[in-house]
């Protein structure tokens, strides 16, 4: 999941240019302002994908005749603009 967050950010990056205009366009906000928050977008879509790798869980331990375990299973990637 990581390495697919992290693609994200590069498209972000690689289209920076075209989404500041949009982005302008869209909201009328200037471009040098537009043009920090495709940055940000990317550094946190970056970011995030860095967590993918580090995140763990642990099992509740319980008392008694009971088989506890965990399962980790991704959830998937959602990717917003």
């Amino acid at each position: 999941r990581g390495a697919i967050v992290e693609q994200i950010a590069r498209a972000i990056e690689d289209r920076a240019d075209a989404l500041k205009e949009l982005e302008t366009l869209d909201n009328g906000k200037p471009v040098r302002e537009a043009a920090i928050d495709i940055t940000q977008a990317a550094d946190a879509f970056r970011y995030y994908a860095g967590w993918a790798s580090k995140l763990e869980g642990e099992t509740i331990p319980v008392r008694g005749r009971v088989l506890n375990y965990t399962v980790r299973e991704p959830v998937g990637v959602v990717g917003g603009i």
